[in-house]
């Protein structure tokens, strides 16, 4: 086989795969997705992620917005080795505050909390953004703002 043929077809393969599992969010205005997050989780809050590891992330929580949750620090995990992972799964990259949409997971007899990257999950400083339509990061950031406030007054 000739190595341009060699190359395209490996390329193509590739771009099948990445398709078949990449995360495929549907396309939301960012104030549809954050109503639609908050009524499909059973926790939103706001967290500090404070470690991050390969499989798993650490939270403080800063304010609990919706349900409950006993402690004061709890774990995020998004790992195949916690059989959680999809590839949905949303990942913080930064150690910062974040409103979090999150659905607690029972394994091995300890609460886990997973997020998808297609809620409307992300930094508050805007270093991690949500997959969501808005249009400007002022907006973003406007919106988020009016956002908590309307939460925190439900």
């Amino acid at each position: 086989m000739k190595p341009l043929k060699l190359v395209m077809i490996t390329a193509l393969a590739l771009g099948f795969c990445t398709d078949l599992f990449a995360c495929d969010c549907p396309e939301y205005q960012i104030s549809e997705i954050d109503s639609i997050s908050f009524d499909k989780n059973e926790i939103v809050l706001i967290g500090k992620i404070i470690i991050i590891q390969e499989d798993l992330y650490e939270i403080e929580i800063k304010e609990v917005l919706k349900g409950k949750v006993e402690n004061k620090k709890i774990i995020g995990v998004f790992s195949l080795r916690q059989g959680f992972r999809s590839s949905c799964s949303f990942y913080p990259k930064y150690k910062t505050d974040f409103l979090l949409y999150l659905t607690p997971v029972l394994f091995d007899n300890q609460i886990y909390y997973y997020a998808s990257q297609c809620s409307g999950s992300r930094s508050l400083d805007q270093k991690q953004k949500p997959v969501a339509s808005y249009e400007s990061d002022k907006h973003l950031k406007d919106w988020t703002e009016e956002w908590l406030e309307q939460m925190k007054n439900k």
